[in-house]
């Protein structure tokens, strides 16, 4: 488990700046410039720049000014991560200082924006934005797996370089020391894949790091009291390598007698080392919240932990967990808050055997973390990624303790929502707790389950993908909605009643970064704006925030550029005048049009969710969205939509005792007819590869009957872009209070080759296929508007309606239902 080195006041989400002035009220202190460094890694810290000018004649006092993060093209929210005051800026005076700003540990990778401001912070000049920072991750875990991702390091030697820097083991090469810490959970689920694939000389130098404490061979026995831990021989198993159809006794390693007691409980052993005053007691408490907490709730949710299996290794030689407690100021674990090593001879995927080790005076938070990762051994799982691995470790913590809220000091799950989920940083891992929480809450704790089983056949994408019961996308268009974590979430109307910061979950009120954007006309008839997005990298959010704050603009059309790609996905929270909010799904929608002149198209704020639900591939790519806002509504250039009908042939039509059921389903695609922008507006159906939809739509048909002493049966996809070869218009709509449409679209002809089937016939060499024709007595796949007969558009601009239609032979029924497009 990572260990939060960082005050809280430097813990934020992105980078901003604020200021204060003091003193001197009248003093007009503004930013001039702002500079700092082209790169910074995670967790260290720098100078930055900034430039003062008093423009006003008036001596300011005291001016205080500070820095905050934020992502790139977003705005900066969060406590801020650096300051600096300045005593006196005469009239007209200028002041050049540096701030000393420092970045959390556990800011993920990315490109930043530092921004500087000074009190009210609420004037142009009182705030300025320095250039691009990418915070890159420098930590020791990060180094040495660029290195060996470079094929400068085996997987071997890159595991025991990562294991020296999480128990301070000087061994550790220089290159390969940075700031942080290390994740100590993925480091041993590396090591337990990746052991059988090593050679026998790195199995036995990695060999120390899976002893238990009380062995001299251990890497983690008490320092001045260890034996060789340089590698242990493998000669001593009398084979090449350790399998778990032959464990070894230990491997001939040594017990370090009198170096640690053990406090004994219902379920585990608590190791603690003698003389130290307190320490017992300490194991007392953390032995009672285990066997009363912790073992209780996760072994009830998830699988039991036993060391039966270590037996050979076991201090007590029986099947309860060893936890040691180190003391304070040991050199170990100073890479971590905790450790749970696997035995890694049983199984290379599970399930084994582990230990914990955590410091005395780790709280109950930590334990629970840490035996997280022991029940996690408990289920095979090949791919031990840092997703699953920290963040189900920490989503533990409130499992457990939902009111201690230790898991609260890993926000940007929430803060940066535009990185991914399954980023590979040292700290991403840690920072996916939010999603597992928000799975728990719709699934119980039965989707988290359902991942860690399907971890036993399946890549951790494919695990992921088992957990929600109505499928991964689904469940990150939920999440994606509650991690924006304010209004309107909770509002009538609105999906989701609840996120973090409610008391009913988890009291926890950050919010995401997001890219503000304030629509106004500025005197035009019309103006394009854009909103751009992150890369949308895999298992991402980005949030586009925009108001309408000219009430000129009558007309605004979203054109979605969101669309395509595995996982793609465009949601919208749209806020009208009238108060109220309402959830919409803009995934396969090319444009979306508001007539603000309309009440329940009154758009005054719409939030905009673009994501990438998929754990699969790379990123999609950055996308910008366009918003148009006119001072005059329009009508819209395409409606899509489904249609459906039905005809029944009766005897009347076919001769006595014959009978067939026509039916018939689809998605219809209509584009305007060029020739004005008024009404009224005429649509045809879009032609294959036209305008901005790819065709004009699919139809199902189907025909079932009697026919001639014969059974009838037949199906046919048609594909209706066939109507629009030719520039018929099939919808109008015309001008009223509200507008009036009418819709007639003919009965495709269908493929030449169309044939149904004849069966059972009374004499069977009539039994074989017919020719057929939709249109044989149905003229009309939708009928409505002949005769003059028209009907109201909604007051969303739908077209939704049926009609019943007699042509002088069938009965006809249609129904049809048609959203507005670009």
């Amino acid at each position: 488990m990572r260990s939060v080195v960082i005050l809280l006041t430097l813990i934020v989400g992105f980078v901003v700046v604020t200021g204060v002035a003091e003193g001197g009220s009248r003093a007009d202190v503004a930013l001039s410039q702002v500079s700092g460094p082209a790169k910074v890694a995670a967790g260290g810290s720098f100078k930055q720049k900034v430039s003062l000018k008093n423009r006003s004649r008036t001596k300011a006092r005291s001016v205080k000014v500070t820095v905050r993060l934020g992502a790139a093209g977003s705005t900066p929210t969060g406590k801020s991560i650096g300051f600096a005051r300045v005593r006196k800026i005469p009239g007209q005076g200028f002041r050049r200082l540096k701030l000393k700003v420092g970045l959390p540990e556990t800011t993920p990778p990315g490109t930043y924006r530092l921004t500087a401001c000074v009190a009210p912070g609420k004037q142009k000049n009182d705030c300025r934005t320095g250039k691009p920072l990418e915070v890159i991750d420098r930590s020791s875990w990060a180094l040495i797996e660029a290195a060996e991702a470079a094929g400068k390091l085996s997987r071997g030697k890159a595991l025991l370089y990562e294991l020296y820097a999480l128990d301070g083991d000087r061994r550790l090469p220089r290159p390969f020391r940075g700031p942080g810490v290390s994740p100590a959970g993925v480091i041993f689920a590396d090591l337990l894949s990746a052991y059988p694939t090593l050679t026998a000389v790195e199995q036995a130098a990695l060999l120390p790091f899976t002893l238990q404490p009380r062995y001299r061979q251990s890497a983690w026995a008490p320092r001045g009291q260890r034996g060789n831990t340089r590698g242990i021989s493998l000669a001593r198993t009398g084979e090449a390598g350790i399998s778990a159809e032959a464990p070894p006794s230990c491997l001939g390693v040594e017990t370090i007698q009198g170096a640690w007691k053990g406090v004994e409980a219902k379920n585990a052993w608590f190791w603690i080392r003698p003389g130290r005053p307190g320490a017992r007691a300490r194991a007392k408490s953390l032995a009672r919240e285990f066997d009363r907490n912790i073992w209780p709730k996760l072994t009830g949710a998830f699988r039991s932990v036993t060391d039966t299996e270590g037996a050979a290794c076991d201090p007590a030689g029986d099947s309860k967990l060893d936890i040691y407690l180190t003391a304070p100021g040991s050199a170990d674990l100073q890479g971590s808050d905790g450790l749970t090593a696997g035995v890694v001879w049983q199984s290379n995927c599970g399930p084994v055997s582990s230990f914990i080790m955590i410091p005395e005076t780790a709280n109950r938070s930590v334990l629970a973390h840490e035996f997280m990762h022991a029940v996690q051994f408990r289920y095979k799982a090949c791919e031990r990624q840092p997703t699953w691995v920290e963040g189900t470790a920490n989503w533990a913590m409130d499992f457990v303790y939902p009111r201690d809220q230790y898991e609260h000091l890993w926000k940007y799950g929430i803060v940066h929502p535009f990185s991914s989920m399954i980023a590979s940083d040292s700290t991403a891992g840690y920072q996916t707790w939010p999603f597992w929480y928000s799975l728990r809450k719709k699934e119980t704790v039965a989707g988290i389950v359902r991942v860690f089983d399907a971890l036993a056949d399946k890549d951790f994408a494919g695990a992921l993908e088992t957990g929600p019961s109505d499928g991964l996308t689904a469940a990150w268009k939920r999440f994606a909605m509650q991690r924006w974590n304010q209004i309107p979430v909770g509002t009538p109307g609105f999906p989701e009643a609840r996120s973090f910061k409610d008391s009913a979950w988890d009291r926890f009120a950050v919010k995401p970064a997001k890219l503000k954007k304030d629509i106004r006309l500025g005197g035009a008839d019309s103006r394009d704006f854009e909103l751009l997005t992150s890369t949308r990298a895999p298992l991402s959010t980005f949030y586009n925030d925009v108001k309408i704050v000219d009430a000129k603009v009558k007309h605004v059309t979203f054109a979605n550029a969101g669309r395509g790609g595995q996982g793609a996905v465009v949601q919208a929270f749209i806020h009208l005048a009238n108060g109220t909010w309402r959830h919409e799904d803009w995934s396969a929608r090319p444009s979306v049009v508001f007539c603000r002149d309309k009440p329940d198209q009154n758009v005054v704020r719409l939030i905009v969710a673009t994501s990438n639900a998929s754990p699969r591939g790379s990123a999609l790519g950055i996308v910008k969205h366009k918003l148009t806002a006119k001072n005059a509504c329009d009508l819209p250039s395409t409606y899509s939509g489904p249609i459906n009908g039905t005809a029944t042939y009766d005897q009347g039509a076919l001769g006595t005792g014959n009978h067939v059921n026509a039916s018939w389903t689809g998605t219809i695609n209509l584009i305007r007819i060029p020739g004005g922008t008024g009404y009224p507006a005429f649509y045809k159906v879009e032609s294959p590869g036209g305008g901005t939809m790819p065709g004009g739509g699919t139809m199902s048909y189907q025909v079932e009957g009697r026919l001639n002493s014969c059974d009838l049966i037949g199906q046919e996809n048609i594909d209706l872009s066939e109507l629009g070869a030719f520039p018929i218009a099939v919808l109008n709509v015309n001008a009223g209070e509200p507008p009036r449409y009418g819709l007639t679209i003919p009965m495709p002809n269908g493929p030449l080759d169309f044939k149904v089937t004849l069966s059972n016939c009374a004499d069977p060499l009539d039994n074989g296929p017919l020719g057929w024709s939709p249109q044989i007595g149905v003229p009309f796949a939708v009928s409505n508007g002949l005769l003059g007969e028209t009907t109201p558009v909604a007051a969303d601009g739908r077209l939704k309606g049926s009609s019943t239609f007699v042509n002088g032979i069938l009965p006809q029924t249609s129904s049809w239902e048609l959203l507005p497009g670009g």
